[in-house]
């Protein structure tokens, strides 16, 4: 009897011992899948950004191959960035529909609300008629006060190369910050340099003409 009892309590220890090994080694798979998740994520929205910026150069490319002078190449550029730009900063963006109920409201008041809700973002509805007003200003120190966003100052002046009278190439450099959580765990930096060039045909002299 008195060798029944004593085995019981090593049985008891070596359970639980092995049950907070497995704690822990989950916790540890749990933080390593979250970093992993985390820089697919950041790697995502890097490449998104840099699709941006690629789109940003060929219509500043395009701008300066019809002619238009670099002032307008800039809002170009500018204009072609903002899914990249982050914040709207001016003017302020309105308030979300439906966000003075939120909380308040029972659930099917706000199925309803979503249901009747207009499918177009109100700040879309401000970019659509300030970006023709920026496109259209004659000054640099105009446009801060048309339309501005958090991240437009990251972007450098879109560089024109002239090859002759038949080829030009834009180049466009973006400094992305990255405040994606546990970025550090990936890079040293604090931003994420993307370039891109973008070459076509120059028909400025036949639209001078």
């Amino acid at each position: 009897m008195k060798s029944h009892a004593s085995r019981r309590p090593k049985k008891k220890t070596s359970y639980r011992l092995r049950a907070g090994q497995a704690l822990i080694e989950s916790c540890l798979a749990v933080v390593l899948l979250c970093l992993i998740l985390m820089g697919v994520l950041q790697l995502v929205r890097a490449f998104a950004a840099a699709e941006i910026l690629d789109h940003a150069a060929a219509a500043a490319a395009r701008a300066h191959a019809v002619g238009f002078n670099p002032f307008m190449v800039f809002k170009t550029a500018r204009a072609a960035s903002i899914p990249a730009a982050g914040r709207l900063t001016h003017p302020p963006p309105p308030p979300a529909s439906g966000a003075a109920i939120w909380g308040t409201a029972r659930a099917g008041d706000l199925m309803d609300l979503a249901f009747r809700a207009a499918p177009v973002a109100p700040q879309l509805a401000i970019e659509h008629s300030r970006i023709p007003l920026y496109l259209g200003a004659r000054r640099y120190g105009e446009l801060g006060s048309i339309l501005n966003y958090e991240q437009w100052d990251t972007f450098h002046r879109p560089i024109v190369t002239e090859f002759g009278e038949t080829l030009l190439q834009v180049a466009l450099r973006h400094e992305r910050p990255m405040r994606f959580p546990f970025w550090r765990a990936f890079s040293s930096r604090d931003t994420l340099r993307l370039e891109s060039r973008v070459t076509m045909d120059n028909h400025s002299p036949l639209y001078l003409e």
